[in-house]
């Protein structure tokens, strides 16, 4: 089932450093539901992330993150796999 007018959003909480020198923070974001979409789908909706556009074939490993602490590819979790908010970091 796609985005609709009913369908509430996806909610995401994602770790950032803004720069080097920075301290991480967390920011929440909302994107359109669709059950169908990765999860790095809606990451490149939201973030500027530094995953070739290649990505998506579920083997590069490019895409590996902490999501919901648990260390997956966001290519290949869909919307409706992990609890929300789901929370997006680096691996490191």
């Amino acid at each position: 089932m796609a985005a609709d007018d009913e369908t509430p959003p996806l909610r995401l909480k994602i770790k950032r450093r803004p720069g080097a020198d920075a301290p991480p923070s967390w920011q929440e974001l909302e994107v359109p539901f669709d059950e169908h979409k990765s999860l790095l789908d809606a990451l490149r909706t939201v973030a500027d992330l530094a995953v070739a556009e290649p990505c998506a074939d579920q083997k590069c490993g490019q895409c590996a993150m902490l999501l919901n602490g648990e260390p997956l590819l966001a290519c290949r979790t869909k919307h409706g796999d992990l609890e929300e908010p789901i929370e997006a970091r680096a691996l490191t």
